[in-house]
């Protein structure tokens, strides 16, 4: 594949996916892992991306500051539904995973008067929601820095090397896509990789997941969709998931018909 066919391929996939890894792009280019660098310089200077260690995310404003905070998301009263769902899963005592995403952050957040709970969590954002938290011991795997929408969180090798020494009572997992054809679909092999680690490794796994995600298919399958045996998302998903969760006997757990948004 010639420079150019390499360059236009990378930037259709940053387009629709936000963000990919050196070892995704020597894969679909077959190509070296020199040669996608060099790649990714390039269109690091034209201010199309910005390289992050193992990979590279879309510039959408041209601005290479990462903002701690909610940005404007659209379904943010939706996430703060299922963190609260979700908290109430948690229990005193418990050993629990939250995994990367605003949505997972809710759950940070609403836990903080649960007692004596240690939370493991490759997500820097509730890393730094959690500090003040008397309640909470908060265990970090470590790993290579990954940025996605403006969420920061430890993905590689050495984040599965320790969470693979660690049994974990409940984990809370999210996901980029859903359908009922694909599965469960995330944009990062690496977050593929931990999402199965912590599923082996874990009592309890759920996923946690708005309402938009369902329907979408995105570019690494974790498994299919009777994959989790506990769902949260909202009361607006299809009634299409809603039948076959309960066909096959899958906890749909869904925010209040009052709750909705017109």
């Amino acid at each position: 594949m010639f420079a150019l066919e390499r360059v236009k391929k990378i930037k259709e996939i940053l387009l629709e996916y936000k963000h990919v890894d050196i070892n995704t792009l020597c894969s679909l280019l077959s190509v070296s892992i020199a040669t996608v660098r060099r790649d990714l310089d390039k269109l690091e200077e034209e201010g199309f991306l910005i390289k992050t260690h193992g990979g590279a995310i879309l510039n959408d404003t041209g601005e290479s500051e990462v903002q701690l905070c909610n940005f404007d998301d659209p379904f943010i009263e939706e996430k703060v539904q299922i963190g609260i769902i979700a908290s109430e899963m948690v229990e005193n005592n418990d050993i629990i995973f939250i995994g990367s995403g605003n949505t997972c952050l809710q759950i940070a957040k609403s836990i903080k008067d649960k007692r004596n709970v240690t939370v493991v969590t490759n997500n820097i954002n509730i890393v730094l929601e959690l500090a003040s938290c008397r309640n909470t011991n908060v265990i970090m795997p470590g790993g290579d820095l990954e940025v996605v929408d403006n969420c920061l969180g430890m993905v590689g090798q050495y984040t599965l090397n320790n969470i693979e020494k660690m049994f974990i009572n409940k984990s809370f997992i999210t996901v980029d896509g859903i359908s009922l054809e694909y599965g469960y679909t995330v944009n990062s092999r690496e977050q593929a990789a931990l999402c199965r680690l912590l599923i082996s490794n874990s009592n309890e796994t759920v996923l946690v997941a708005n309402y938009s995600k369902f329907g979408k298919r995105a570019f690494t399958q974790i498994g299919p969709i009777d994959l989790f045996k506990k769902v949260i998302t909202n009361v607006q998903l299809a009634n299409e998931y809603k039948e076959y969760y309960f066909d096959n006997g899958i906890k749909l757990f869904t925010t209040y018909e009052e709750n909705r948004k017109d």
